[in-house]
């Protein structure tokens, strides 16, 4: 995809609440920063509610999920309409 580095950036900050995806039920911000390299880091913790097999529920005790979500953006140095996209989940 290319998108300029501003409609990237704001899109990140902005991911949820997402009304295309109501399965997000809850997002706490740990960390959002921008850094000195233009790059910008955020780690979240989204709560959600998907359909998942019976067998899931039993192991997490519920059907609610928790992910832990550190994402960083970076721009592409060479070319202002690309970037790099390092994203990192965790279910807990």
């Amino acid at each position: 995809m290319r998108h300029p580095w501003d409609k990237v950036a704001n899109a990140a900050w902005r991911k949820y609440p997402n009304p295309m995806n109501c399965a997000v039920s809850g997002i706490d911000v740990l960390r959002q920063q921008s850094l000195g390299d233009g790059s910008l880091r955020s780690e979240r913790i989204i709560q959600s509610r998907f359909s998942i097999p019976t067998w899931v529920t039993h192991m997490n005790a519920g059907r609610f999920l928790r992910v832990d979500e550190r994402l960083l953006y970076k721009p592409d140095p060479y070319n202002e309409d690309r970037y790099f996209y390092n994203p990192f989940m965790r279910l807990r």
